[in-house]
């Protein structure tokens, strides 16, 4: 190890020293060296300078853009009740929920890595009229996720007042040659969903307690209630119905089936009128599909108007090349009727036989209510 030899102070140097750079000095003299040096700081740190006064440091408050751009420093502390409420610190400096002004242009979901699902499990995705919401990644369990009994939904675009609501629609993958091109994406098609589909069996019988209208409408999933708004000009609502009939002979009276709009004291919007039944039937099939097809939508009450087409089949008897004998009646027959689409209102579908005659039966097994469009 190297040594450094120290000078001697010089003649009647008392109380000086030396620090680590071997140059003798006064304690004096180190104090006015410290205190003439500076303290600085840099933003968002404030309260520097030199260090003849105590000096407070602080940092300033983040500062957001109103257009100009901003300023770095502390952000503001959220309130209570803001986690709760799902509030997020904006580029303007405040803690806030999405708007939906805040969405317009492309929104890529769960893009950012393969926790995405669960950004879809708790939340709500809205977006302004003309925007896009795509999910760019597939929506699977991955990791440590669980997408069990997790519904994904997905709302239209909404609007205001009586604006037209937007679509849910879905592109498709198109196939082109067998090259490296990416492949290019179909039109936007809506999408269909189902209203309710019924899970057990309604039994109507002409029996001695008289013969009055009798729904065929029996536990559901999902709901016999269109809701106040929903429709749109071009919207369809399917109704498909299965069952069988039994009919006695030679006594069978007439039967007559029903859709109507707002329950059983609702508008009648289609209707078979009273048809003879054909006799001596015993289980045999029949079928109904009707289109309920939205051609004006209004926000005055009893001011949209719908047409109902549809047919009714009775599988009349049976030959030896299978089912024959069919009998088809229209069930709708082109006609618009006025009806209210500012209230919610219950989908009805009915039978009624002409008498109260006892043997006979229609059962209906299986009905489902779609939404096209």
């Amino acid at each position: 190890m190297s040594m450094t030899p120290l000078s001697h102070p010089a003649q009647g140097s008392t109380n000086w020293f030396t620090p680590v750079d071997t140059n003798w000095t006064t304690i004096e003299t180190a104090i006015n060296q410290l205190l003439a040096r500076t303290l600085n700081t840099t933003a968002p740190l404030t309260g520097g300078g030199d260090l003849s006064a105590d000096r407070t440091l602080a940092i300033s408050n983040f500062t957001g853009d109103s257009g100009s751009g901003g300023a770095k420093g502390a952000v503001p502390a959220p309130a209570a009740g803001d986690a709760a409420a799902k509030k997020y610190l904006f580029s303007d400096g405040t803690w806030r929920t999405i708007l939906t002004s805040d969405l317009s242009g492309t929104l890529a979901i769960g893009s950012g890595g393969t926790n995405s699902s669960t950004a879809l499990a708790n939340g709500s995705v809205m977006g302004s009229a003309g925007g896009k919401i795509q999910e760019t990644t597939a929506i699977a369990a991955s990791g440590n996720d669980d997408l069990s009994g997790i519904d994904i939904i997905a709302n239209g675009g909404a609007g205001t007042g009586a604006g037209v609501p937007g679509l849910l629609q879905l592109k498709y993958p198109c196939i082109h040659a067998t090259d490296s091109t990416a492949q290019s994406l179909s039109a936007a098609h809506p999408i269909n969903s189902t209203l309710f589909v019924q899970t057990t069996g309604v039994t109507v019988a002409a029996d001695a307690g008289g013969d009055p209208e009798k729904t065929l409408i029996g536990t559901v999933v999902g709901t016999i209630t269109v809701d106040a708004g929903s429709m749109r000009v071009g919207r369809v609502i399917r109704i498909s119905a299965h069952g069988v009939i039994t009919t006695t002979n030679p006594t069978s009276p007439t039967l007559q089936l029903r859709i109507k709009w707002g329950g059983s004291g609702g508008t009648l919007i289609a209707d078979t009128g009273a048809q003879a039944s054909v006799v001596n039937q015993t289980g045999n099939l029949w079928e109904v599909v009707c289109n309920l097809t939205f051609r004006t939508i209004s926000a005055t009450s009893n001011s949209s108007s719908v047409e109902a087409d549809g047919l009714w089949k009775n599988h009349a008897s049976s030959g030896a090349g299978g089912l024959s004998n069919i009998k088809l009646l229209n069930f709708g027959g082109n006609v618009l009727t006025t009806i209210d689409t500012t209230a919610n209102k219950d989908i009805f579908f009915s039978a009624q036989w002409g008498t109260a005659t006892s043997g006979n039966t229609i059962v209906c097994t299986q009905l489902i209510a779609e939404i096209l469009n």
